[in-house]
């Protein structure tokens, strides 16, 4: 029969894709803390609450959903605390 750890480590390894079992097993016996939920591709970029964003391509800003709230599109890079730039692929598709 596994140990508790070992239950506990499988767990959370299998709702938290990005850690690996012995990520888990040091975050563990360190006391850290694991957060479960993976992060959103804003969170990714460190677009923050309350901040700028200028997109190359504004209509795919969906890509980036869900957005922290308040934040605000802007119309140019240079006022943009985030700016994000799409590129087409190497074939120009």
């Amino acid at each position: 029969m596994p140990s508790l750890t070992t239950v506990r480590i499988v767990d959370i390894a299998e709702t938290s894709g990005n850690w690996s079992v012995r990520r888990i097993r040091r975050a563990l016996r360190c006391g850290e803390r694991i957060d479960e939920r993976p992060k959103s591709v804003a969170q990714k970029l460190l677009i923050t609450p309350g901040g700028t964003l200028w997109l190359s391509h504004p209509v795919r800003v969906d890509l980036l959903e869900p957005l922290p709230e308040n934040v605000r599109l802007v119309s140019g890079p240079d006022q943009a605390q985030i700016a994000v730039v799409f590129a087409d692929g190497a074939g120009g598709r």
